[in-house]
């Protein structure tokens, strides 16, 4: 990541609201990025191949490929085309229609071809390609880890699970400061959302209406002292009284002075306040791993396998080498009975004679006649045996065989994940639970599916049966798996595989693929389901997020806000420029997460603590609908 390198992004509107965006393409996808547009108040318009109920005033009908509707739409007024449609032939001609119109539009193109995108991305300026199910790959990984994820995060090259943890009464973390959670390395802290009425409730009192309510120090200890190791930046953190005068609020009864609770997150991490029931937080979490994967046990069980695979398809090969040693004795055998000749001078004769070699002729020449055909039959058998074990051995040793002995994909036993569909979404999760060190097998029907190479490629094991019967299951040994993955291109066809697995092992963890959304809670609510999750609700915020601009790093959506991690480059004119990261943050309602200086990264407390200079790229997560307060001092956020 360069902060003072070219930027790709278009020039952006001080006002979000007067921001015009065209969504083409106005499938389940297309019209949910649609839809979360208008939710974050941002104009946007579409463009649909077929009349639309829904929307009509801020909807075209026609064909986007075409330059009359193109225009109609405003792409030359537009700042943002996301490009929508599941087909890439068409996308890529809206592209470059659309460029024809507008060079300089930033344009979202969904491709699922990740080289093709990235090629376009160095190519082309003011260009992001996405693919839906390269967003929601991770969040269905994260789940069939057991993580209830509504995004994700790009850190340090790792895919965090964004997940909202809600506080009750026997929550684990119900009493612990934000601040022990801001210092743990395992955790990102996203965004907080306080319970209003405990807010209310430790800012009055009856008998002190306009002051904050009275506690013992003991009830309260957490909230008072200055932070370990943060320098003075100008502003105090530490519990002082409501005035500057010395008085810290003690009574007489020996009570002090409760702060009300902070709101915003870094203000209640300095506070060092303690999480109560109702709270609400946005939190990133490290992803997990399987740190035993490589052992030497496993390595020796997958060795073994790959020599009975070798093994059970050597046959062939044992044949034509029992062929030969029996056409060698039976010919040695006739020469030393027929023929004066010694067993040393018989075995050098049959050699040669089958392998075609010669030596020692005049074993034949002076024997009798049927010998001299015998010896004519056995050369034309010794051809065709030699030529059969020649390919045989070609085929182990230059081939594919010999190979499998040290890379066959062994077939898992048990805490393994089944990955149900060898589709686009299919093959990105059994990739990703496989790069974590999880045990993977992949069930899917079709035989001549164009994935299967790459997945074969990855050493995971590929059973071709139909995943919805139970004896394709159990095949996959079911009944010891650590969970199972139903992410066919078919709802009928997912919710019949959970619903076999669950007959089959009651007690498995079951993740469900459903393309429409309404059909995923119904799902889950009516078959009690483990999980359903829709690839168009958790990549639609991603293109969302993307067409507001900026170094997009994650995104979550939660009760209609769209939450956006990104990274801003800090320059001389930039509204954050000579501030505390901590009192920005306060002011503006984000929450820093770490900051680029050069070749340093600065992070947690020290964040805090930093004031913001030329040249610095701070990333941080901040709601949807406020992203317009980081431009109000700088033309464009740059690509990072």
């Amino acid at each position: 990541m360069i902060p003072n390198q070219k930027p790709n992004y278009p020039p952006h509107s001080k006002d979000t609201n007067g921001v015009q965006v065209i969504v083409c393409g106005l499938g389940r996808t297309g019209y949910r990025i649609f839809s979360l547009l208008r939710q974050q108040g941002i104009a946007v318009s579409g463009i649909s191949d077929r009349p639309f109920p829904r929307d009509p005033s801020k909807i075209i009908v026609g064909d986007p490929r075409t330059p009359t509707t193109l225009i109609r739409a405003g792409i030359r007024q537009a700042r943002t085309l996301i490009i929508a449609s599941s087909k890439e032939s068409d996308n890529l001609a809206v592209l470059m229609q659309a460029r024809l119109l507008n060079p300089k539009i930033f344009v979202i193109n969904r491709l699922f071809n990740s080289k093709l995108g990235d090629r376009l991305d160095q190519t082309l300026p003011y260009h992001a390609s996405l693919s839906v199910s390269k967003l929601a790959a991770p969040v269905f990984t994260f789940s069939a880890l057991g993580s209830k994820a509504i995004g994700q995060l790009e850190l340090s090259g790792r895919t965090w699970p964004i997940h909202e943890e809600f506080i009750h009464r026997r929550h684990p973390w119900r009493g612990r400061s934000l601040y022990d959670l801001w210092v743990d390395r395992d955790t990102m802290l996203i965004y907080y959302l306080p319970n209003q009425t405990h807010i209310n409730e430790s800012a009055y009192s009856e008998s002190y209406p306009s002051v904050p309510q009275l506690v013992t120090p003991a009830e309260n200890d957490e909230s008072y002292g200055e932070l370990e190791g943060e320098s003075n930046s100008g502003e105090d953190h530490s519990a002082s009284g409501p005035n500057d005068n010395g008085d810290n609020g003690f009574t007489s009864d020996a009570r002090t002075l409760v702060i009300p609770r902070k709101t915003d997150l870094v203000g209640a991490v300095l506070a060092r306040q303690s999480l109560e029931p109702g709270d609400r937080i946005i939190v990133a979490t490290h992803p997990k791993t399987n740190r035993v994967r490589y052992g030497v046990q496993r390595q020796w069980t997958k060795f073994l396998a790959g020599v009975r695979s070798f093994q059970n398809s050597g046959e062939p090969a044992i044949a034509a080498v029992v062929a030969l040693v029996v056409a060698i004795v039976v010919s040695v055998s006739v020469y030393v009975g027929t023929t004066d000749s010694s067993l040393v001078d018989a075995l050098y004769f049959a050699v040669g004679m089958i392998t075609g070699a010669g030596g020692q002729e005049k074993v034949a020449e002076q024997s009798p006649e049927l010998v001299k055909i015998f010896t004519a039959v056995m050369m034309l058998m010794g051809a065709a045996i030699i030529g059969v074990c020649y390919a045989l051995l070609n085929d182990y040793i230059l081939g594919s065989r010999f190979r499998r002995l040290l890379t066959v994909a062994q077939m898992p036993t048990r805490d393994h994940f089944i990955v149900c569909g060898l589709g686009s979404l299919g093959v990105r999760i059994a990739q990703e639970l496989h790069r974590s060190g999880y045990e993977v097998l992949v069930l899917d029907r079709n035989p001549n599916n164009r994935f299967l190479n790459v997945i074969r490629a990855s050493k995971i094991p590929v059973v071709i049966e139909d995943a919805s019967l139970p004896a394709a299951l159990e095949a996959a040994n079911i009944t010891h798996a650590a969970g199972l993955l139903a992410v066919t291109s078919d709802d009928t066809t997912n919710l019949e595989i959970v619903l076999s697995a669950r007959t089959l092992a009651p007690k498995l963890s079951t993740t469900m693929r459903s393309e429409d959304p309404h059909f995923a809670l119904m799902a889950q609510q009516v078959f009690d389901l483990d999980s359903v999750l829709s690839p168009v609700e958790l990549a639609a915020p991603s293109f969302a997020a993307t067409a507001l601009g900026g170094k997009i790093l994650g995104n979550g959506l939660t009760s209609d806000t769209l939450w956006v991690a990104l990274g801003t480059l800090i320059t001389p004119r930039h509204i954050l420029h000579g501030k505390v990261v901590s009192e920005a943050a306060q002011s503006s309602d984000f929450v820093p997460l770490y900051l680029v200086r050069g070749n340093q990264e600065i992070r947690r407390i020290l964040l805090l603590n930093t004031r913001l200079r030329d040249g610095d790229v701070l990333h941080l997560s901040i709601p949807a609908n406020k992203l317009a307060q980081l431009w109000q001092a700088t033309p464009h956020p740059f690509k990072i």
